[in-house]
């Protein structure tokens, strides 16, 4: 049953980096698939893409539980993976841009 519960999160960490890559707010490199770094966007514009999404019914019902769920998602996405202009691995081998 615990498994459940860990595949769920990664899930919802999942859809939050989505959310983040869609609205700009996280980019993925090219050469490094599951490698993100900051985007150009501001975290607000992800957040609107969500309740955009979720009042449209894209993202399950439209509760309150649900936005606070996705929003969750959205920050743990953003706070993991913003803070670096472009891929580490890409500047750890050719140097920054």
């Amino acid at each position: 049953m615990g498994g459940g519960r860990d595949m769920e999160a990664q899930d919802r960490y999942y859809m939050g980096v989505e959310l983040c890559l869609e609205a700009g707010v996280l980019e993925e490199c090219e050469s490094h698939e599951g490698t993100y770094f900051q985007g150009n966007a501001e975290l607000e514009d992800a957040y609107k893409l969500a309740n955009a999404k979720i009042t449209r019914g894209e993202l399950g019902e439209p509760t309150k539980e649900r936005r606070k769920e996705v929003t969750g998602a959205i920050k743990d996405a953003y706070d993991d993976n913003s803070g670096a202009l472009q891929c580490y691995q890409c500047e750890k081998a050719f140097g920054p841009d």
